[in-house]
């Protein structure tokens, strides 16, 4: 092959791979729409991969057997490939790097709402934009974090999006660790903050 082929895998491969992921990626939150549905496709692509990356590994071998020109294959198995790959794999990876920096982006929220609870005795009904520097996620794919006050407490919610829109993982701040699972999954994950935790919403 080539360089300038190389090249060409080599560049494919890594724009698929954020393209398919990019609701896990720092950026704006104004990419979220396109970028949800670039993920759609790439699971879609995921499973149709597990019947494509056969047929390009058979065509790989053949070609490399009869000493034919490999970029072809490589290109059909890279198209295949990533999506798979990505879908069985690395998505979990790109999640977890999106979750811990929304989850320190939302510390910097916590900690002005601990302030706030200090000078005033409670915690606030809402978060007032005028009183609360509100911090974004950084990640493409969260929006806003959610706040809620409870009867002497309050949580901070945030979620993103695991499959198809069918599935959610909803992540949680309660410093009191009174976290709950909603849905048909009761299963609590545990993150590097021990205030927050995480389900899977099915």
């Amino acid at each position: 092959m080539t360089k300038r082929q190389v090249n060409i895998l080599i560049i494919t491969s890594l724009s698929i791979l954020i393209l398919i992921n990019l609701p896990y990626i720092p950026g704006p939150n104004l990419l979220n729409g396109p970028a949800q549905v670039l993920l759609s496709i790439g699971q879609f692509g995921g499973g149709v991969g597990l019947l494509g990356l056969p047929v390009g590994l058979y065509w790989l071998a053949y070609s490399k057997y009869k000493k034919q020109d490999l970029f072809r294959p490589l290109l059909f198995t890279v198209l295949f490939g990533i999506p798979f790959i990505s879908f069985l794999l690395l998505s979990n990876l790109f999640r977890d790097s999106s979750r811990y920096i929304a989850i320190k982006q939302g510390n910097k929220l916590i900690k002005q709402i601990e302030n706030y609870n200090e000078k005033h005795g409670n915690y606030p009904v809402y978060l007032d934009d005028t009183l609360f520097e509100i911090p974004n996620s950084c990640i493409i794919g969260i929006l806003p974090y959610k706040y809620t006050k409870t009867a002497n407490n309050f949580e901070l919610t945030f979620y993103q999006n695991v499959l198809f829109y069918f599935n959610f993982e909803i992540v949680t701040y309660n410093n009191r660790k009174e976290h709950k699972a909603e849905g048909a999954l009761k299963t609590l994950y545990k993150t590097f903050d021990d205030n927050w935790k995480y389900y899977i919403f099915d």
